[in-house]
């Protein structure tokens, strides 16, 4: 399988290359400017080092792009540049490129490998938990059409994605214990990992902590779980703070100073009304889809977040995905659909026993509803959509793929194990 994993990703990743390096297709799109920018980059690194480390090492600007760069080395785009998290995603396929002396398809390639190797560790983990159906896991983790092409090749979607199933895996390592004791490098490629997430798209850290706080007192719980006042105690303290927190802001905070005090917000309301108004795009890539009014209030918000997570798990819908670039998402909507029906009418109360008792769905749960809260709520473009909310869909496999046979065959192992005389 493991094999079947990386051809997967090879082939989709080859997909993406060409599609969006078509004329006639994807017009170039995100891929080839960073690939030129990453050019850029790459030359004036051995062109003149001083330049290099003053463009590498300071926030962008005309004047710093202009005074270093020149017709030796080449333009970096200019809109890839100016915005600081693409130029980071620029400055990661630099070294890439290096490495592939120059080559496209091999950077794609390589970067695909590396993105089917994290998966395939997010794999074996939840293969360990015997929790999952054996053939929905791999379905969800590995071979999701719409995540392989959207996350394999050169393209920011890659780089977070990659670092996300990268952190967890580490953390699930660190707090299950699976290899025994604690090794000093999962902490670095952790910090690594967040760094390059916080460069790339910082909103997704900040929708990662709570579920991360959530996945560790989760574990905290279970180490303890023979001292059942300590559990009830830390249980109602979390509750205590997430439901307390929530009413506090819903009852004190005006939609004005909740937009002066939240620059996450503010920019979303921003990056939503450009979408909304920016005619730019193409036919794929234009297909919008609509919340209603939206008053940026915590009742407001609240309002409209039930359409929000459903557009950012579920959409586009297959009749909203007649398109190249859309079809598999299409197809996957009906999936995923079908399934969480499943979920809420199959003996629901031992589905919730499951997540709620085990790390990964805990932080799972969470980080699905934050980021398609976030990813509907200010995509406004399908095209858009799918790539933001690429990341919660191996998770949201988790979820939907828990098999009752295998839960309840350990829980009946258990207890037959309990009522054993000694």
């Amino acid at each position: 399988m493991y094999k079947l994993n990386v051809y997967h990703k090879l082939f989709f990743s080859l997909v993406f290359a060409i599609f969006y390096l078509s004329p006639s297709l994807g017009r170039g799109g995100d891929t080839y400017s960073y690939w030129v920018t990453s050019g850029a980059l790459e030359r004036l690194l051995f062109h003149d080092f001083n330049s290099f480390w003053e463009v590498f090492t300071n926030p962008p600007s005309l004047e710093i792009m202009y005074g270093n760069f020149n017709h030796i080395t080449g333009y970096p785009m200019r809109y890839i540049y100016m915005e600081q998290e693409s130029f980071f995603v620029s400055k990661v396929f630099m070294f890439f490129r290096i490495i592939t002396f120059d080559n496209y398809f091999a950077t794609t390639f390589l970067t695909a490998f590396i993105s089917a190797n994290a998966f395939w560790n997010l794999y074996k983990i939840a293969h360990q938990m015997s929790l999952f159906h054996k053939y929905l896991l791999p379905v969800f983790v590995l071979f999701l059409p719409s995540v392989a092409f959207w996350a394999s090749g050169v393209s920011k979607d890659t780089v977070v994605l990659g670092s996300i199933i990268i952190l967890i895996c580490q953390l699930s390592h660190i707090l299950l214990r699976l290899d025994g004791k604690l090794k000093i490098r999962r902490l670095f490629i952790i910090a690594f990992c967040v760094y390059i997430i916080y460069e790339t798209r910082p909103f997704i850290l900040y929708a990662m902590s709570l579920p991360l706080l959530l996945m560790y007192m989760t574990n905290l719980i279970n180490r303890i779980k023979n001292f059942a006042i300590l559990r009830y105690f830390i249980l109602l303290i979390v509750y205590t703070v997430v439901i307390g927190g929530t009413s506090f802001l819903m009852l004190t905070i005006s939609s004005e100073s909740l937009l002066e005090s939240s620059d996450s917000l503010y920019q979303a309301k921003v990056i939503q009304e450009d979408f909304a108004q920016n005619k730019l795009y193409g036919e794929d890539e234009g297909k919008r889809y609509d919340l209603g009014e939206v008053e940026y209030s915590p009742f407001g918000i609240l309002k409209v977040a039930p359409a929000a997570i459903i557009a950012g798990i579920y959409r586009p819908y297959i009749w909203e995905a007649l398109s190249p670039s859309l079809f598999f998402n299409g197809l996957e909507s009906i999936l995923l659909l079908v399934l969480t029906f499943n979920l809420f009418f199959r003996q629901l109360k031992v589905r919730i026993g499951v997540i709620r008792s085990n790390e990964l769905l805990v932080f799972s749960i969470g980080f699905i509803i934050l980021i398609a809260f976030m990813a509907g709520f200010t995509s406004v473009l399908f095209g858009v959509l799918v790539r933001i909310r690429a990341p919660l869909l191996p998770f949201l496999g988790l979820l939907l793929s828990i098999d009752l046979a295998q839960v309840l065959s350990k829980k009946e192992v258990l207890n037959n194990n309990i009522d054993e005389p000694e």
